[in-house]
């Protein structure tokens, strides 16, 4: 009976002390986990057929475009972008993530 308490204490810390990641929907094209963040809304201006991103004027399509990089819908209703190992200074992004209705 003891084990059983000693197991229980231990899978309780473990869970408290792992909490999932908020933004586990990113993916694996985009990111490992490690490569996406949220941006505010200022960082991304609207222009025709798709999304600027302010940073680094990468434009992102809405639709399906040669050689173009095309946004990502947002499940969570924000903006989020994806450059390697998360560097938000990087001068190329891996993917644009738009709120739902934005595009």
């Amino acid at each position: 009976m003891r084990h059983i308490l000693s197991l229980a204490v231990l899978v309780a810390a473990l869970a408290v002390a792992c909490p999932s990641q908020a933004h586990d929907w990113y993916p694996v094209e985009c990111c490992n986990q490690r490569d996406c963040y949220p941006i505010d809304n200022d960082e991304v201006s609207l222009v025709p057929g798709g999304y600027r991103l302010k940073a680094t004027g990468e434009v992102f399509t809405t639709r399906p475009v040669p050689g173009q990089k095309q946004v990502k819908w947002s499940p969570d209703g924000g903006y989020h972008r994806c450059s390697f190992n998360g560097d938000r200074k990087a001068q190329s992004s891996i993917c644009l993530f738009a709120p739902p209705g934005a595009f």
